[in-house]
């Protein structure tokens, strides 16, 4: 795909961009903070799980603090971002959801979960948790001869976009509610950062701007041996919004981005997933394409 191509399908993937967006102030978490969201969270989840919030040994690291808790369960909050993840210690066949089921359904196994966490109240209060997708994790077996059983689900998993003043945090899931037969919990995670004053706040540059600095940190890349990265690119989609940068990474601000992700076709299918600031001033230091290994694709 030409330059010029490429640079129309990401522009026409945004939709509206604002006239003025607004750059805030993150509120950088104590260990305290840390260890009383770890706290809140276990005493939302102790009860359904078995793992009493007063059973619980500490261990801090240099980047984290640990529960650990009865029956494998562990608990885990990040010192430079405030995210915690709860993982229940059920063994991967335990617990199946069963059959294959309608969306719907599953759904509705994952919402007691979310009900029971509050999710609302880990927005902040010019925030809110938007459902976003749903991913299920499946098994199946099969005979040497050939013959196969039924496919059962494993897993339900449910992802939430945290969105503030109307913008999506893009970034990794700002929430994440695993839970196997029965809405039996699995793992919870959640990965949403406080927000402080408004710092600045400024027109964006235009989408074909942005699409543009994307192109120039893909143009780098060579997936094979004499093809340019255009050659066999295809985007997948440009979003507008603010970035999360992970979480053991600490963040002095909410800026607003232009985030892209492209497919790459070859030997190997790749997606990269390229951020870069929109505004004129850069408030955040985004990775570069390239600084982190690209996710390989199973062909459809």
């Amino acid at each position: 795909m030409d330059q010029e191509r490429f640079v129309k399908e990401l522009t026409e993937m945004v939709g509206q961009v604002p006239e003025k967006v607004e750059v805030l102030s993150l509120q950088q978490p104590t260990l305290d903070d840390v260890e009383r969201r770890m706290q809140r969270l276990l005493g939302l989840v102790g009860e359904r799980t078995g793992t009493q919030p007063e059973r619980h040994d500490l261990v801090r690291e240099q980047d984290r603090s640990v529960f650990r808790l009865p029956l494998g369960a562990r608990l885990v909050g990040y010192h430079a971002s405030g995210a915690v993840k709860f993982t229940s210690g059920l063994r991967p066949m335990e617990k199946l959801i069963g059959a294959e089921r309608d969306p719907q359904e599953l759904l509705d196994v994952i919402r007691p979960v979310a009900e029971l966490l509050d999710l609302p109240s880990w927005a902040g209060t010019e925030g809110e948790l938007q459902f976003e997708r749903l991913w299920q994790i499946k098994a199946c077996a099969a005979h040497r001869e050939g013959s196969r059983a039924e496919t059962v689900v494993c897993r339900a998993t449910g992802a939430f976009r945290h969105v503030i003043r109307g913008l999506p945090v893009w970034g990794p899931a700002s929430a994440v509610v695993q839970v196997g037969g029965d809405s039996a919990i699995d793992t919870i995670s959640i990965v949403t950062r406080a927000t402080g004053e408004v710092v600045d706040a400024s027109q964006p540059i235009q989408p074909a701007e942005g699409a543009q600095l994307v192109v120039r940190q893909l143009s780098g890349l060579i997936p094979e041996a004499g093809r340019q990265f255009m050659d066999t690119a295809t985007p997948i989609s440009f979003r507008f919004g603010y970035v999360s940068l992970p979480k053991r990474v600490q963040q002095r601000f909410l800026a607003p981005a232009y985030v892209a992700e492209v497919r790459t076709e070859g030997e190997e299918s790749m997606r990269y997933l390229a951020a870069v600031s929109a505004t004129e001033k850069e408030f955040l230091p985004l990775p570069r394409v390239g600084e982190m290994p690209a996710i390989a694709v199973r062909r459809e």
